[in-house]
């Protein structure tokens, strides 16, 4: 499995995928700052943000932080291509076709 994190919100629903990771943070007992604050926070330190991290971040042990991984995995498997927005993969074809590499 591979996250994509897109933060500018170009290919899939970012936003709600962050709230519903939050939201799982908060239901744990965890509060955790906006996303603006962490991706800055992350690239201040040269960390490559990812939810074991974040989780670190916000002080779960290794446990916890493996069980929130575990339940978002099952979130994104469930969410699955609802949260890609419904123009990626025609543009990434017709860019295919026009470059003539895979997208």
């Amino acid at each position: 499995m591979h996250y994509v994190y897109d933060f500018d919100s170009t290919l899939y629903a970012t936003q709600r995928l962050w709230e519903q990771w939050v939201d799982m943070l908060h239901r744990l007992g965890f509060e955790t700052p906006t996303l603006g604050e962490v991706e800055r926070v992350f690239n201040e330190k040269g960390i490559v943000f990812d939810p074991r991290r974040h989780a670190e971040y916000v002080g779960m042990d290794a446990e916890a932080a493996d069980r929130a991984v575990r339940e978002l995995r099952g979130l994104t498997d469930s969410l699955g291509s609802t949260l890609l927005f419904d123009d990626v993969l025609p543009f990434r074809a017709r860019e295919g076709r026009r470059t003539g590499r895979a997208c």
